[in-house]
C-alpha cells in the first residue's frame, strides 16, 4: 500500500505543475490568489513532499493542508488523504477522497478511479466501535488524538488493528484500553470510571498518652497515630476515664497532613478528686489518700489545649 501512496503523491505532484504553469500563463482572475501566495502554496507542497518521503507524516500533512489553504489546487486533496491513511485516520482520509472527487471536476477518469478504489479500500479497513462510558462529560481519545467527550454523538470509526483509547475526567481514575479491531466489524466497548482516592495525614497525640482515641466514632487505638483518611470533615474524640472527653471537628484537603496534639482536662465532676470522698476512706488509708489528692490538685492547674500544625502555615491554632 506505501508504493501507492507513493504513485499517488508523485500524481498530484505532476497535477500542481501542470496548473502552476497554466496560471502563471493566463491573466489571473480578480478571485484568484496572487503570484505571492500562488508560489507559498507551491513551496508548501514541495516542502510536504519532503516531509512525507521523510517520515514526518504530521509535518507534511499540515503542509499540503496550508497549501490547500492557500490555493485550492484538487490534487493537493489527495496528498492530505495520503497522509492521514498512513496515520491510520481512516474515515478522515475518505473524507477528503470523496471532496477531490468532488472538486476534481477536470481530473482524468484514471484518477477518478484511483480515489474510488482508494475509498473502498478504506472503507473495508475501518472498524465501527461504540463506547459507554458511565459518567459524562469525560474526554476520550484514540491514539493520542481527542475525538470528543462522552457520551460521544456517534460511534467512531477507526482504522483495523491496534487502537489506544483513553478516557479521562477530572477527579476519576483514567482508564486506557488497548483494542485489536478488524476491519468491517462493529464494537461496543465499555468504560467505568473509579473516583480518585484523594485524601490527607491525620497524626494524633493525646495526653495522657493512655487516652484512647476514636476517629468518627471508630477506635483506633491509644498514644501517637497516624492515618490515611479521606478528604473532607472528620471528628477525632479522646476520652480517660478522670478526664474529661475531649472532641473537635476537623478538616483535610487532599495531599494535606494535620497534626492534633490534644492534652486531656481531669473532670472536675469526678467524686474520687473530692477531698470527702478519700476522708471516708479511713485512718489507715492516709498515706496513698494523700498522694492521691496531691497528684489530682496538681493536675487540676492543667489546661486543656490543643495544638493543630498545618505544614506551610504560621504558628498554632489552640482550641
Amino acid at each position: 500500500m506505501a508504493r501507492t501512496w507513493m504513485a499517488r503523491t508523485c500524481i498530484a505532484l505532476s497535477l500542481w505543475a501542470c496548473l502552476a504553469t497554466t496560471v502563471h500563463a493566463q491573466r489571473r482572475s480578480p478571485g484568484e490568489p496572487s503570484a505571492a501566495v500562488s508560489d507559498d502554496a507551491r513551496q508548501r507542497f514541495v516542502h510536504g513532499v519532503e516531509l512525507f518521503d521523510e517520515g514526518d507524516l504530521e509535518a507534511a500533512l499540515a503542509e499540503f493542508r496550508r497549501s490547500h489553504e492557500l490555493q485550492a489546487v484538487p490534487g493537493v486533496l489527495v496528498n492530505v488523504a495520503v497522509c492521514l491513511t498512513a496515520l491510520h485516520r481512516y474515515d478522515e482520509a475518505i473524507e477528503v477522497y470523496r471532496r477531490y472527487l468532488h472538486d476534481a471536476t477536470r481530473a482524468s477518469p484514471e484518477r477518478r478511479l484511483a480515489a474510488e478504489e482508494a475509498i473502498a479500500d478504506l472503507e473495508r479497513s475501518i472498524a465501527t466501535v461504540t463506547l459507554v462510558v458511565d459518567r459524562d462529560g469525560a474526554s476520550v481519545s484514540v491514539d493520542g488524538r481527542p475525538v470528543g467527550r462522552s457520551p460521544l454523538a456517534r460511534p467512531l470509526r477507526l482504522a483495523a488493528g491496534l487502537r489506544v483509547v483513553e478516557v479521562e475526567l477530572e477527579g476519576f481514575v483514567a482508564v486506557r484500553e488497548e483494542l485489536e479491531l478488524a476491519g468491517g466489524v462493529a464494537r461496543e466497548v465499555a468504560f467505568r470510571l473509579a473516583p480518585l482516592d484523594r485524601n490527607g495525614v491525620l497524626r494524633a497525640e493525646a495526653v495522657p498518652p493512655e487516652a484512647l482515641l476514636r476517629i468518627d466514632g471508630v477506635e483506633v487505638g491509644r498514644g501517637p497515630l497516624e492515618r490515611r483518611l479521606s478528604m473532607g470533615g472528620h471528628v477525632v474524640e479522646a476520652s480517660l476515664t478522670g478526664f474529661r472527653t475531649w472532641h473537635s471537628d476537623v478538616s483535610l484537603a487532599d495531599g494535606q497532613e494535620l497534626s492534633l496534639r490534644i492534652q486531656l482536662e481531669r473532670d472536675e465532676g469526678d467524686a474520687t478528686r473530692e477531698w470527702w470522698f478519700w476522708t471516708i476512706v479511713g485512718v489507715g488509708g492516709l498515706g496513698v489518700v494523700g498522694a492521691v489528692v496531691a497528684g489530682v490538685l496538681c493536675g487540676a492547674t492543667d489546661a486543656c489545649t490543643t495544638e493543630i500544625v498545618v505544614p506551610g502555615n504560621q504558628g498554632v491554632l489552640r482550641l
